[in-house]
């Protein structure tokens, strides 16, 4: 009979194992997963996918709920504009930072030069002709003349010249008047083809992301201990088609990180329906920092940046035909704080201006709608940026401000996030994009965001399921009602703790459920006898 008992609890045992590996991994498949194939870069968790493309294109993201597949929602990365803040202190495409533009407005200055401009500082261009008047000898020296209009221009001693004083030159000065006639007193005079050879140096104003290859550098786990939450992955701008943006090979980056429960990451809340971006710019080449811009004239400290974006929305569409923009977008009102802003119409095809995208407390968060109804899905981003020294770390940095505007694109809408001018330093801001979650935010780990930018990049992976290696340990436990902690830096990892995991929790039911079986069966045993 003792050995039948035995028997009987091997087989017990034997039958209950693989029964709970497989649902073992059938939970562990709930988790968090990821992917590349096809081109394409799937992440996803228990309430958000996330779709990533790139090759080359404009860098897009596609996500979905879960719950709720039949809408797919798309942010697309479209490029960089250096514009000036002329005082609307927005973005609006006719103050792209084209110097040439500023060019031709100071050839038409000399018109405008009367009662009201004396005592200011002027720039003009036009044409130097030598003065043959002796009337007007003593009072300028030279005549400047653009078409009809003309004026006089003074040059003594003090005057910087740049190359020879006839045919086309650009005049700085300050606007004088005697008598009836309006003059300039020179403070420098430049060859207008130096100038256009300056310009020919500068950068367009506009570098668009498809003019680049965009490199995905692999998963990299993050983990508590030994259970891994979250993952992140970085598009790295590798390669550049053409010469005139070479500086910009590996200066920007848009790293990403999707986490399978929610996470503090400093101040910023990040709720597992949401994936946490960091976009960063290690250095750009400021046009207004140009000797051009100098003798233009041009406030060096108005040039800004804008990082234009696209939102839609797809309405009942396959994620294929989503991706391959074969479906039609289906965004017809976007909501940010108190603001309605419909997107039906393209009004940036009817040449109207961007607007101002008004702050929702500390972020902008814009929701998106189809025939009024909310969709749930999202796009936000912080109000400030942090600005640090290129090659240190973001935590030696300081924060700078962050403003936005927009214009409706017939059913997208165009956002501008808009940047100071941080010079010679690098720039990282961080948008989310996510859907509205349905169950309560309860806050699981904290995350030090300067042990996440200091963690080694993975390297990319041929595999179709991630395989990385050297995880990231970022992460603590935080305990209901306790105050949320920053986790220890890398050089001071936290020490790993026992995996909370599907894994763990099903070979200690396995267990239980093979002494129970082991126990009824002895004493049933037992009453035989």
């Amino acid at each position: 009979m003792r050995g039948k008992i035995i028997a009987l609890a091997l087989v017990a045992v034997l039958v209950a194992a693989p029964l709970l590996a497989n649902t073992a991994y059938a939970e562990k498949e709930k988790g968090l997963k990821g992917r590349e194939e096809r081109g394409r870069l799937t992440v996803t968790n228990g309430d958000i996918t996330v779709i990533a493309t790139a090759e080359g294109k404009h860098p897009a993201f596609f996500w979905y709920a879960n719950s709720q597949n039949n809408t797919i929602y798309q942010v697309k990365y479209k490029g960089i504009i250096e514009y000036l803040d002329t005082g609307q202190e927005i973005f609006q495409r006719k103050f792209k930072a084209e110097l040439e533009k500023f060019l031709k407005a100071g050839e038409s200055a000399i018109k405008e030069i009367n009662a009201s401009k004396v005592g200011k500082n002027v720039t003009i261009a036009g044409t130097i002709r030598e003065n043959r008047d002796r009337q007007t000898e003593r009072l300028f020296n030279y005549l400047f003349q653009e078409g009809s209009s003309r004026i006089g221009v003074n040059v003594s001693k003090d005057t910087k010249v740049s190359g020879e004083l006839r045919g086309d030159v650009v005049v700085e000065g300050i606007v004088a008047v005697q008598g009836q006639t309006f003059y300039i007193k020179a403070i420098s005079i430049s060859a207008l083809e130096n100038i256009r050879s300056q310009l020919r140096q500068t950068n367009p104003p506009f570098f668009e992301f498809n003019q680049g290859k965009w490199t995905f550098l692999g998963f990299q786990p993050i983990s508590a201990g030994d259970k891994v939450i979250g993952y992140q992955f970085n598009y790295t701008l590798s390669d550049i088609n053409g010469k005139q943006f070479e500086n910009l090979k590996n200066q920007i980056v848009i790293r990403n990180r999707l986490y399978n429960t929610t996470v503090k990451e400093g101040d910023t809340l990040v709720p597992t329906a949401s994936m946490k971006s960091d976009i960063i710019i290690k250095s750009w080449r400021w046009n207004l920092n140009t000797t051009a811009a100098k003798i233009l004239n041009i406030d060096l400290t108005k040039d800004k940046l804008a990082l234009w974006l696209e939102l839609t929305a797809f309405k009942g569409s396959k994620i294929d035909d989503a991706v391959e923009e074969k479906a039609k977008p289906s965004l017809t009102e976007v909501r940010t704080g108190k603001e309605r802003i419909e997107t039906k119409e393209n009004k940036t095809a009817k040449g109207e201006d961007e607007k101002k995208l008004e702050a929702d407390k500390d972020q902008r968060k814009l929701t998106m709608l189809s025939d009024n109804q909310v969709l749930g899905g999202y796009f936000n981003f912080t109000n400030t940026a942090t600005v640090y020294a290129k090659g240190s770390s973001p935590a030696q940095g300081q924060s700078v401000k962050v403003d936005g505007s927009y214009i409706g694109d017939q059913n997208k809408i165009r956002v501008y996030i808009l940047y100071p001018n941080f010079g010679a330093k690098s720039l990282e801001h961080d948008p989310s994009i996510g859907v509205t979650p349905t169950e309560p935010v309860n806050v699981q780990y904290a995350v030090d965001p300067v042990a996440l930018n200091a963690a080694q990049k993975a390297p990319a992976l041929g595999a179709p399921a991630p395989q990385p290696v050297q995880p990231v340990q970022v992460v603590q436990p935080v305990q209901p009602g306790q105050p949320v902690q920053p986790a220890p830096s890398p050089q001071q990892s936290a020490p790993p703790q026992p995996s909370a995991g599907p894994d763990n929790t099903m070979v200690i039911i396995g267990v239980a459920v093979a002494v129970i079986i082991v126990g009824a069966i002895a004493a049933l045993a037992r009453r035989k006898k």
